[in-house]
Order: C-alpha cells, then sequence, then structure tokens
C-alpha cells in the first residue's frame, strides 16, 4: 500500500545581512508530484481564495439578505458582473503598477472624489475637486478609458 500523504516544504532566506528563514509545508496526498509543482498549485488556489475575498468583500458577494432566493441571485451574479467590469478596467485602463489594485483602493482612489453636477444650457457637467491626491492617477485612468475602441 503506497503513502496516504506526501509532505514538501519550501524555505527561502528572507534577509541577506541575516540567517533567517521561512519555512512553508504542505501536506497532501499528491505523492507522485515533486514538491516544486505541488507548491506551484497551492500558490494558485492561495490566489484564487484572494480574489473570492476580494469578491465577497469589496463587492459584497457575500450579503444574501433577502429572504427571496432570486433576489439574492441577481444580487450575487450583479456582483460578479462587477467584479470582472472592474477587473477588465484594471487590466486595460491601469498603470502597470496599479493592475494589482484591490476594489477598496480603487473605489477609494478614483470613486471618492468630491465635485459638483451641474445643468448649463441644456448640458450637465461634472465638476471635480482639483485637490484631490489621486488627480494623476484619475486622469491617467480616464485617458486610457477615452482610448479604447470598443
Amino acid at each position: 500500500m503506497g503513502p496516504i500523504s506526501n509532505s514538501s516544504h519550501q524555505s527561502h532566506q528572507k534577509s541577506r545581512n541575516f540567517t533567517f528563514f521561512e519555512f512553508q509545508f504542505v501536506v497532501t496526498d499528491f505523492a507522485h508530484l515533486s514538491p516544486q509543482t505541488i507548491f506551484q498549485l497551492y500558490q494558485k488556489r492561495g490566489n484564487m481564495e484572494n480574489f473570492i475575498k476580494e469578491m465577497k468583500t469589496g463587492f459584497f458577494a457575500d450579503k444574501t439578505d433577502s429572504p427571496s432566493f432570486l433576489a439574492n441571485k441577481v444580487r450575487l451574479a450583479l456582483s460578479f458582473i462587477a467584479y470582472n467590469i472592474i477587473h477588465l478596467m484594471k487590466q486595460l485602463t491601469f498603470p502597470q503598477e496599479q493592475k494589482t489594485t484591490v476594489i477598496d483602493t480603487i473605489r477609494f482612489q478614483l470613486f471618492h472624489i468630491a465635485g459638483k453636477v451641474t445643468e448649463h444650457a441644456r448640458q450637465i457637467q461634472i465638476r471635480l475637486s482639483s485637490t484631490n491626491v489621486y488627480n494623476t492617477l484619475f486622469w491617467e485612468v480616464l485617458t486610457r478609458i477615452q482610448r479604447l475602441n470598443l
């Protein structure tokens, strides 16, 4: 009878000047896979769990407070659509160093901007605050959105 579990470990040096190590252990039943493959699989799983957590916290996908199953289903579907739109927006329009930004940060940097909506001569205008700390990022993303050929 073969082994029931396979234990893999990985270590890497955290600092150049000190000899501190961080050890990571994974206990699994993938006895036929190499330790490197096992760690790659579990790292991808960890990334997926982070995406799910962002979906639940950033888009309120865990909020199912309606007694109606259909209402909860629609709310969850809208959360998935919003997540995918924001994710696509990040990939197409954000600067490279901002592409890994989570929704809470995006909401704070791009959507929480003081402004005033005015109507003048049959035109609706949005006047944004000129003292926004993330003004450069906002205009860069907006310019990239306008350049998209959809």
